[in-house]
């Protein structure tokens, strides 16, 4: 039978701790109380100086690389750390009408609500058509959903692009140029 010595004794309940502590870290332990649903559906908007440091340069779209105007971006994070980004699309190098009615990337790491259309994570393009509808469409530049936009006319200095935090109720507006939708954070049941 092994026999422990004093030294051991006082060492071996230390370093089992330890172990367990660095164990603990290496894998991440779940908080015991999650975020409640109101506080994961909050987001803070981000600027365009903020998005530029982890938005892509460019995207692919219908097998394309499609360069990004970080100086015209904008986005959300929400309290878990989960991002939506989005930024004008540079079509300056290409040709054709149907290439310049993508106006936008946009890239959602949650479910959305845009104007009750639901939208699962993922990279998009958006666009106002002429009839002032906001188009949604998959990369290979498949329509997922066309939604009525509002115009705002009070908006005294319309830009490009910019997400603007609408109300207490978690909802926020995406416009393009004059004309909004408004979207919110869908938090997933479990089953």
């Amino acid at each position: 039978m092994y026999r422990l010595t004093p030294r051991a004794m006082i060492l071996f309940p230390v370093l089992t701790g330890l172990a367990i502590a660095i164990t603990l870290a290496a894998v991440g332990e779940t908080p015991a109380h999650p975020l409640p649903e109101s506080r994961l559906t909050r987001g803070s908007v981000l600027y365009s100086n903020e998005v530029s440091k982890i938005l892509p340069g460019s995207l692919f779209f219908r097998g394309e690389q499609t360069p990004v105007e970080p100086r015209n971006s904008s986005g959300l994070q929400f309290a878990d750390g989960m991002y939506l980004l989005t930024a004008i699309i540079d079509t300056s190098g290409h040709t054709g009408s149907e290439d310049e009615e993508f106006q936008a990337c946009f890239i959602t790491e949650v479910p959305l609500d845009i104007n009750r259309h639901k939208l699962g994570p993922g990279v998009y393009e958006v666009s106002m058509d002429d009839n002032h509808h906001f188009v949604v469409m998959d990369i290979s530049a498949h329509p997922v959903f066309i939604a009525d936009s509002r115009r705002d006319l009070k908006l005294s200095h319309p830009i490009p692009l910019q997400i603007v935090d609408d109300s207490p109720a978690h909802d926020y507006r995406l416009y393009l140029g004059r004309d909004y939708v408004t979207l919110s954070r869908t938090i997933r049941k479990k089953d």
